[in-house]
């Protein structure tokens, strides 16, 4: 990874690392509960086309009627594509989620200096001038650090591994 792209996920880390399991807990139980109602959409019209006595559907029309076929096989394509997606939402969280705990983990691996410069920066969001403060450094002493961790972060963060 770039320093660019380490500086652009350590603004995001916060809200990756602290983010709440509600919204891929949601994504995951919305994916179960469209499942669950597309096995029994998929029931009731087998059921329908199959049963030894023609039945008809709220839309009235008898299992004889083929000519609605093409319509559900549609509607079952575009279902798929949207279970698809909503998984494809809750894998990109839950990856994110664990970036974020990687590069945290990579942060505090850091000589002390740097990784509190870094932490104190990007995880705590102390401001630039009460960070050397605390840190009884100048700020030409913070922009070096800085530079030097994220240096060694892109060389040794690999998001895949």
């Amino acid at each position: 990874m770039s320093e660019q792209e380490i500086l652009a996920r350590l603004k995001t880390l916060v809200n990756d690392v602290n983010s709440d399991d509600t919204e891929a807990k949601k994504c995951i139980q919305e994916y179960c509960d469209a499942t669950e109602e597309k096995d029994n959409i998929i029931k009731d019209q087998y059921a329908e086309e199959n049963a030894p006595v023609a039945t008809a559907s709220a839309d009235e029309f008898s299992s004889s009627d083929k000519s609605n076929q093409g319509f559900f096989d549609q509607y079952v394509l575009g279902y798929d594509e949207y279970l698809t997606n909503m998984l494809k939402e809750y894998n990109s969280l839950m990856k994110r989620k664990i970036e974020a705990r990687k590069l945290m983990t990579m942060v505090m691996m850091l000589p002390f200096k740097l990784s509190r410069v870094i932490y104190l920066a990007y995880i705590r969001q102390v401001p630039v001038e009460d960070l050397c403060n605390d840190l009884y450094m100048s700020r030409s002493t913070y922009y070096r650090y800085r530079s030097v961790a994220l240096k060694i972060l892109a060389k040794n963060y690999d998001p895949e591994n």
